[in-house]
């Protein structure tokens, strides 16, 4: 059925139609149209190849992989894999090259897969070539044979004229020898005669019966034989030629023997094949291949040698050798001082760390280490000075003698000197022993602490423990909660508003991808009225009720948000959120199919506990989050989640769980004040702190544009890579719809009118950054100005 089939389709290609069945037009790559019909290519070497002797490639039967290439991705696949038992040093130095061919032939084009395809196939065939029998072999054979027999034989004798006279006269057919010679001469002329000519006389043929012979023999006979083995036109005319070169000295080689014979000088039979003179020529020929072959390689080994050579330096000018020795000089320097930053900033870090220790009896243990430390600094960089100004000396006195070759030594000997240094200096050695003996004495007195602290150990492990704390994005039992929780009510730096933004569109839903951003604040103006009305439905005080029973029924929780599920009050919460902020922005996940991502965007109330503290890693699947403020006062400080330490979220979820208040707080970048009437929008990809001063109650909102929603892609990428269970839920479903919503934004972006710059709005848009750049000034003034306490 697949052969009709093929048959179907070459025929169809043949009339210009399109094949049946066939992906692509009637003349798809792999197949080329001539007048006769079609001449199919292998897709793998682009080779000519026939249906005979290929096979489909995928479903379309006329594009199509010969044989020999499939040989060849056989045997990669088969040289690739491993063995199941133990694998021998051969094999796995087989197994080694081949899986680096199948990643060579991966990273080439198009065109060097074909060449590389068809030197393997012509390979193949060389070898197949090789492993043929020709006439340079020979058989020798032993055959025993037993028969039984029975043979009819019709003789037919040719007789001479005094033969045939002789007989004839025998039985007195004829009188004289005359009469019977002129009848022979008419028996040979008659119709139906048979009659041979040898050694120049008529022979005539006479009928002598049937000849009826029965019997058994047992033999044993031994001889040589070639063979030799042909599958190709070409090596059946070469087979021909040859056997009849062999026939014609075989016959001559007999007749001498017959006439030998005759003469009675036959001494034995000449062969008629000279097997060892074809054995010892095919040797002689692979033993001048061989040495061909041997040639080369060491040509190309020599060659491959002497390119690998590494050129020696020639000395140069005295000009451009001293250049070079400046720039050893310079290059020899900095990589010692970088040699004594790295130790410096080891010790800076075990220095803050030192500082955090429990007990004045530590801190002043600690300050020994830095004494000792600090006592090598001055030593180390005395050293670094005095090496530079030997240096310098030998440059001025090559310079002075104007020679090139002192100067070329100098260069090589400040490379060696650098390597000494840092390999042998005493100083700098004993700097970094008692950098490490530091570093080490913390470890053990953080190990110490731990183990005094029971209950903060075992609370700590069980939260490390827990799943939520493995994967989780929010918490609010950590060190640095119960610890804010200490420090918010008097630092009086956080109470109010700094490194923050005041457009919702233009500083946070429309910024560009790339560039980092703050969050805005909803001024009391601004969200006030909104407020109000949000907070006298009376779908909020049912929803309030509720929201304390359900963290009532949680124990621990100090957090909770609920989306409003009664369709009329979700629609006209919207329109209210969707004045405040803008309609597009809760409009861009509408054309979702998948409701539950749908559900994303829904208003929602929360609700946080009397002096409690919920530590944020990022906003909820990476959404912005806006906020307003019902009931209650808050105060929010955070990040970008980029400037938290770690590539990964797993890193930064580690940081935020273990970092202390004092460390963190010296890491936030902004802060807001909450107060009923006012809310301020985070961008998803901050992590933030919040603390409730008082039982509060608010609205809560998640907004989308595009630019965005890049942010957001990212983020939620990056949660279902931290957490692959995460690809089913709402994460997953969001990251797909936000694709699928970019492409279409993508596609039916505005035209270039709409995007083309404005004067007048890049000139207010300026004024609104310088304002902001004095407003930033201030409070990193007002900051410093409280530094130790505030963020």
């Amino acid at each position: 059925m697949a052969r009709s089939k093929a048959a179907k389709q070459v025929k169809d290609a043949a009339k210009g139609a399109e094949p049946a069945n066939a992906a692509g037009p009637a003349n798809p790559e792999g197949q080329t149209l001539t007048e006769g019909g079609v001449n199919l290519n292998c897709q793998k070497c682009a080779q000519p190849t026939t249906l005979r002797e290929s096979i489909p490639n995928g479903r379309n039967e006329l594009r199509r992989n010969c044989l020999d290439c499939v040989s060849t991705d056989k045997w990669l696949l088969r040289a690739s894999k491993k063995p199941s038992g133990v694998e021998s040093d051969q094999q796995k130095e087989r197994r080694e090259k081949a899986e680096a061919t199948k990643s060579a032939l991966t990273k080439m084009s198009p065109q060097e897969k074909s060449a590389w395809y068809q030197k393997q196939k012509d390979e193949r065939k060389q070898q197949e070539r090789g492993c043929k029998r020709t006439f340079s072999t020979g058989v020798g054979f032993v055959v025993d044979e037993e028969k039984q027999k029975f043979a009819e034989h019709e003789l037919d004798v040719f007789e001479t004229s005094e033969m045939w006279c002789g007989r004839m006269m025998t039985l007195k057919k004829f009188d004289t020898l005359e009469a019977a010679e002129a009848a022979f001469k008419l028996e040979c002329k008659k119709s139906g005669a048979k009659t041979k000519v040898k050694r120049g006389e008529t022979l005539l043929a006479s009928f002598q019966g049937v000849q009826a012979k029965a019997g058994s023999s047992h033999s044993l006979s031994h001889g040589v034989r070639q063979r030799a083995d042909l599958t190709e036109e070409a090596d059946l005319q070469d087979f021909k030629d040859e056997v009849k070169s062999k026939a014609e000295k075989a016959t001559w080689r007999l007749e001498s023997d017959r006439q030998a014979f005759l003469e009675g000088t036959l001494q034995g039979h000449t062969p008629l094949l000279n097997v060892a003179q074809d054995m010892a020529k095919a040797k002689a020929i692979e033993a001048e291949m061989e040495s061909q072959w041997m040639q080369t390689l060491e040509a190309t080994a020599a060659q491959k040698k002497e390119e690998n050579k590494k050129p020696t330096n020639p000395v140069k000018s005295v000009g451009v050798e001293a250049m070079g020795v400046e720039a050893a000089i310079q290059r020899s320097v900095q990589n010692m001082n970088d040699a004594v930053s790295r130790q410096k900033a080891l010790q800076e870090q075990a220095k803050e760390d030192s500082n955090l220790l429990e007990t004045e009896m530590l801190r002043e243990e600690a300050r020994e280490f830095q004494t000792k430390a600090d006592g090598f600094l001055p030593l180390i960089l005395e050293e670094i000075a005095t090496k530079e100004k030997d240096w310098k000396q030998q440059l001025t006195a090559s310079l002075e003698a104007k020679s090139a070759q002192d100067l070329h030594d100098l260069c090589l000997e400040i490379a060696k000197g650098l390597k000494d240094w840092l390999a042998n200096s005493t100083s700098l050695k004993s700097f970094r022993d008692i950098v490490k003996e530091w570093r080490s004495w913390l470890a053990k007195c953080k190990a110490s602490s731990k183990k005094k602290d029971k209950a903060a150990t075992k609370a700590q492990s069980a939260a490390m423990s827990s799943a939520k704390l493995a994967v989780g994005s929010s918490w609010h039992n950590l060190g640095l909660c119960r610890q804010a929780i200490d420090k918010f009510a008097n630092d009086g730096s956080l109470d109010r508003d700094f490194g923050i933004a005041w457009s919702l569109e233009k500083d946070l839903l429309l910024a560009d991808p790339s560039q980092e951003i703050c969050p805005v604040v909803l001024s009391e103006g601004q969200a006030s009225s909104y407020c109000t009305e949000m907070a006298n439905n009376e779908y909020f005080k049912f929803q309030k009720v509720w929201v304390a029973e359900q963290m009532k029924k949680q124990g621990a929780s100090c957090f909770l948000s609920a989306v409003v599920t009664k369709t009329a009050v979700a629609t006209k919460l919207g329109s209210l959120w969707g004045k405040l902020c803008g309609p597009e922005a809760l409009s861009f996940l509408s054309g979702c199919s998948d409701n539950m991502v749908k559900e994303l965007c829904v208003p929602q109330f929360f609700q946080q506990g009397d002096g409690t503290c919920h530590a944020h890693l990022h906003g909820d699947f990476g959404l912005p989050d806006v906020r307003l403020l019902f009931e209650g006062k808050a105060i929010l400080a955070g990040l970008p989640l980029a400037k938290v330490p770690g590539e990964s979220l797993a890193e930064k979820r580690s940081w935020l769980t273990s970092v202390t208040w004092d460390v963190f707080h010296r890491q936030v970048t902004w802060s807001v004040s909450l107060v009923p009437g006012k809310g301020v929008a985070i961008p998803g990809d901050h992590c933030f702190l919040s603390f409730s001063q008082g039982e509060c109650h608010g609205g809560r909102v998640h907004l989308l544009r595009a630019p965005h929603a890049s942010r957001t892609m990212k983020l939620c990428s990056d949660q279902v890579d931290d957490n692959a269970a995460l690809q089913s839920l709402k994460t997953g479903r969001l990251l797909d719809c936000l694709t699928k919503a970019l492409a279409v934004e993508k596609r039916g972006a505005p035209d270039s009118e709409a995007r083309r710059p404005n004067p007048k709005r890049a000139k207010a848009n300026s004024a609104d950054q310088n304002a902001l750049v004095q407003i930033t000034g201030s409070a990193a003034a007002a900051l410093a100005s409280g530094a130790g306490e505030g963020p």
